[in-house]
């Protein structure tokens, strides 16, 4: 028995629905003839259950996704739509090379959240002038200009007259 085809049982069969020949030349047309056609449907049943499998596989796979480009590539794929499948595909592979980008940009904003929160978040969610392809500016102006406003705002809640009185003691102690 090779890959569960059973020669014997196979060759019975023909024999017994065949015309009368002697062996060898009955063997031959088994051979050249029905074997061959046999075989080619077992191939494609072999085929047919290796892309079920893979079918099954990419739909296990893409379970866990909600994002609308998995769930396109999911619904081709359930479907047998090969063009909307190659299409989604074509979309996943595109993010997917832009995860990189996407990993700087998260690594970047991680940083600059430290020093300017505010900036970091209208940045993150590209609010306004950050919503846009290219920057809205020179970015070394636009980080002297956030530091300076946080100066000022940092200055405008200090407290005067505690600020007048710690002057004096400071003057008074450098005059001693």
């Amino acid at each position: 028995m090779l890959a569960g085809f059973r020669w014997q049982d196979f060759r019975k069969h023909e024999i017994a629905h065949s015309k009368p020949l002697p062996p060898f030349d009955r063997d031959v047309a088994i051979v050249t003839g029905s074997l061959q056609r046999a075989v080619r449907y077992r191939i494609g049943l072999a085929r047919r259950a290796r892309v079920h499998r893979r079918l099954a596989g990419i739909n296990e796979l893409l379970r866990g996704s909600a994002g609308p480009v998995c769930l396109n590539l999911r619904t081709a794929a359930n479907q047998g739509d090969v063009e909307e499948y190659e299409t989604a595909l074509a979309a996943l592979v595109r993010l997917h090379e832009k995860q990189s980008i996407s990993d700087t940009r998260r690594r970047l904003l991680g940083r600059l959240k430290l020093s300017a929160p505010p900036w970091t978040s209208a940045i993150a969610r590209r609010d306004g002038p950050h919503g846009c392809a290219t920057p809205p500016g020179d970015p070394e102006t636009a980080w002297k200009w956030v530091q300076l406003s946080q100066e000022i705002t940092r200055r405008s809640e200090l407290d005067e007259r505690a600020l007048a009185a710690l002057c004096t003691s400071d003057a008074m102690s450098l005059n001693l």
